[in-house]
């Protein structure tokens, strides 16, 4: 199965601190859950949830599990780094970020934000408030967003 990992500058995990080898498996011991135990991989739908430096594809093998805007396997390797994933790339993601809920309050300070995953942050929570205020489902409005901001780095990065 392939999927899709970000990762920080010289291949480092986020959130594990790992250091990704390339061109070698690695294996996690014990049941996998998420968030927990396992490696971690996202989907196209997901992607904006996991911005970091480095954007590769990552081969799973082995058990998975589905967990929230996740999918975690018992055996991964990088595959490929997308080089598309770049600094332009960053840039023009914070700018659209921002621009898609300009003037909704919160999202305006996405503009001011660096390239990195904030700016995506704050607009999806500026559509989850603006769906509340019109009585629907904050996290409809903050899903949907993500969903949107996913599918335009698909879209602009040619996955």
């Amino acid at each position: 199965m392939l999927a899709y990992k970000f990762l920080g500058h010289d291949g480092i995990g986020l959130i594990s601190g790992f250091k990704w080898p390339r061109d070698r498996w690695v294996e996690v011991e014990g049941p996998l859950v998420s968030t927990l135990n396992g490696i971690h991989g996202c989907h196209l739908d997901d992607l904006s949830y996991w911005i970091d430096s480095e954007l590769w594809t990552v081969e799973f093998a082995g058990a998975t599990i589905d967990g929230e805007h996740a999918v975690v396997a018992a055996c991964g390797r990088l595959v490929e780094k997308i080089e598309e994933w770049n600094s332009d790339a960053s840039g023009e993601f914070t700018e659209v970020c921002a621009d898609r809920n300009r003037g909704l309050g919160p999202a305006d300070a996405a503009a001011g934000w660096g390239p990195d995953a904030g700016a995506a942050y704050v607009a999806a929570h500026a559509a989850g408030l603006e769906a509340e205020s019109r009585g629907e489902s904050y996290d409809a409005g903050f899903v949907a967003e993500r969903r949107w901001q996913s599918h335009w780095l698909a879209e602009r990065l040619g996955l």
